[in-house]
């Protein structure tokens, strides 16, 4: 995507999956086995290998992927918006700037949300994943967890969020759960196995 922010650029750049590195098989059938779920939480601390295996997934999925590396500059909606619609156009380019979202910072991170709901179930027919790493950056931010939310809430059944972090993103888990819209991954999961 030329003119492309290289910031953006990188945020959205899946890292490359080592061939030589081991196929977690296990783990990416057990994402493969929740993806109608709204959300995949994998969360473990540092080293458990949650980014190589987005990675993993993302390279061995059928299903489209959307990429977002997440910094603390995503703390700030307006930055995690442009990211997640670069991503989302990077994969499905008929949502290219959709939704506009030139003016609207002022508009509530709820209602910006829903914008972005409405582009995907205007325009993504097929089951996709957004793979969002790194979301314990953003776990400190009231107004990306609101938009988080909503965005749980509001997106079509054919998308799903796996949010890998160091520690669970903070949006609302039990209305996911008594939804039957949550999964997760954690550090035993995660573990090593002979296999």
């Amino acid at each position: 995507m030329p003119g492309l922010d290289p910031f953006i650029r990188h945020a959205i750049t899946p890292p490359a999956f080592d061939q030589a590195k081991v196929h977690r098989h296990r783990l990416v059938d057990a994402l493969h086995a929740q993806i109608t779920k709204k959300l995949i939480v994998v969360a473990a601390p540092p080293g458990y290998g949650k980014t190589t295996l987005l990675a993993d997934f993302h390279y061995h999925t059928e299903i489209p992927t959307c990429w977002l590396r997440l910094t603390e500059a995503d703390s700030d909606v307006m930055r995690l918006a442009s990211v997640l619609q670069a991503s989302l156009a990077r994969r499905f380019r008929r949502l290219r700037g959709r939704p506009h979202l030139e003016g609207l910072s002022t508009v509530s991170p709820k209602a910006l949300a829903r914008m972005f709901a409405a582009a995907v179930e205007d325009q993504v027919s097929e089951p996709f994943a957004i793979l969002m790493d790194d979301t314990h950056l953003v776990n400190a931010s009231p107004p990306v967890l609101e938009f988080l939310d909503e965005l749980l809430e509001a997106i079509p059944g054919q998308g799903t969020l796996v949010a890998a972090g160091r520690e669970v993103l903070d949006v609302s888990l039990a209305r996911l759960m008594a939804a039957g819209d949550l999964a997760g991954l954690g550090p035993q999961d995660l573990a090593l196995t002979p296999e």
